[in-house]
């Protein structure tokens, strides 16, 4: 009885050709015990299929056959057998293996330089901007206002600067350097193989070039879309006033807030005037500190306000000088509106001072206010009645009632003026 239950099953098994052994096979239900050879089952190695020892099969039958596998093909393995008009299931398959997360984005090429700290060779300082095309694989930069001064990438391939001189002529000979070239000469080399010239590591081409470059690196901010504004300022909530440049535009501390950066008042007067005569300010501050602490800007806080005017910016003069020219305006719409429809700008009313309150136009006190007392005279102002003498800040209207708050985490910014053609890196020089 058991030798032709033992028979049955594995003729069973067989025609379906899997688990095909010959094996003593034991029950894990059900009375008695099964056994059975090849020889006695009249099985042979050609019924034994190559990948028997490999096949694992489970039911949901508590009737299930453990079979002990030994074949003439020297496998020795465990697997379930399923009882006749059972049907096998196949192993899962393992999970997949997760692709690798993708690189990520390279970092964007700076979009401006600004270089000051040069003695001899001063035709360095000033602002670089990035050229449309890559030079050796590189980015490539040329001086603001020029056509034929360029901070570029030579390793013997490229066909500007005389088919890469400096490359050859300027120490280390025939070494891969970053060059910045002004006043027909090589003034400062490097050989860091970075994607963009470095801020630091710079040599001085002996007899052609001396100081100590300071250099700073900006990175146009995707939200001000394709208008070209160039940061040139930023505080926290109050700073003292400099005609030098300080730090690096985009730099916040621990906790989020802007620290001090501008540019040197120079180097933001080289940016334009635009096409129409005017320079173009960008004032944004998104959030405010006041007697009620830290908060957001909303849209009921104008945390935009653009500027226009035909003088030049003075850090630590009313309204950094901007406000005193009698065709001085500012506009509290979209820079879109701003720029299409000439009745979206105010005039100044307030003398040399920054007030959008100090007109007969619908701004008045309130939220939407932008405004600061005499800088020189008063310093900053906030809140009922508290000054900051020799500091300078922009501050709210009241908002509530007689409450002031100062405007946070300020970054000015201007307007490019008609810049360097961006096909205009070709110039061949003598060394």
């Amino acid at each position: 009885m058991a030798k032709s239950r033992t028979a049955t099953m594995l003729s069973h098994l067989c025609s379906l050709t899997f688990c095909v052994c010959a094996c003593a096979m034991k029950a894990r239900a059900g009375p008695g015990i099964c056994t059975g050879t090849a020889a006695s089952l009249g099985l042979t190695c050609s019924d034994i299929p190559a990948n028997a020892c490999n096949q694992t099969y489970t039911t949901e039958t508590d009737q299930s056959w453990m079979c002990e596998l030994h074949n003439d093909r020297g496998c020795v393995s465990t697997t379930f057998c399923l009882l006749p008009g059972q049907i096998p299931v196949s192993p899962a398959p393992p999970p997949p293996v997760p692709p690798p997360p993708p690189a990520p984005p390279p970092a964007p090429d700076p979009n401006m330089y600004v270089i000051s700290g040069a003695t001899t060779g001063d035709c360095v300082n000033g602002i670089w901007h990035l050229q449309d095309k890559k030079y050796n694989g590189k980015a490539g930069y040329v001086k603001q206002g020029t056509s034929s001064e360029y901070m570029i990438w030579e390793n013997g391939n490229g066909d500007l600067d005389g088919n890469d001189a400096a490359y050859r002529s300027v120490s280390p000979e025939s070494i891969p350097k970053w060059i910045i070239e002004c006043g027909g000469a090589h003034r400062w080399t490097t050989i860091a193989d970075t994607a963009s010239p470095p801020v630091e590591g710079w040599t001085a081409n002996s007899g052609h070039a001396a100081g100590v470059l300071n250099i700073s690196t900006h990175v146009k901010d995707p939200s001000a879309g394709t208008v070209p504004w160039r940061p040139v300022l930023q505080y926290g909530t109050e700073y003292t006033a400099t005609s030098a440049a300080v730090g690096s535009m985009g730099t916040v501390d621990a906790k989020g807030d802007k620290i001090f950066a501008k540019l040197s008042d120079s180097a933001i007067n080289s940016l334009g005037p635009h096409a129409d005569g005017f320079f173009y300010y960008r004032l944004y501050s998104p959030s405010l500190v006041g007697l009620y602490g830290t908060r957001a800007a909303t849209s009921n806080d104008q945390p935009t306000l653009f500027i226009k005017s035909k003088n030049q910016f003075k850090d630590g003069e009313d309204c950094y000088n901007l406000c005193s020219d009698s065709t001085s305006a500012y506009c509290e719409k979209t820079w879109e509106e701003c720029q299409t429809d000439a009745k979206n700008w105010h005039a100044q009313k307030s003398g040399a001072r920054l007030d959008t309150h100090a007109t007969t136009e619908v701004i008045k006190q309130g939220c939407k206010r932008w405004f600061h007392l005499a800088f020189k005279s008063h310093g900053c102002y906030y809140n009922p009645g508290n000054y900051r003498k020799g500091k300078i800040c922009l501050s709210q209207g009241d908002c509530p009632t007689s409450v002031k708050a100062l405007r946070s985490n300020v970054v000015i910014s201007k307007l490019e003026g008609k810049g360097a053609s961006s096909t205009a890196m070709r110039h061949t020089r003598a060394e």
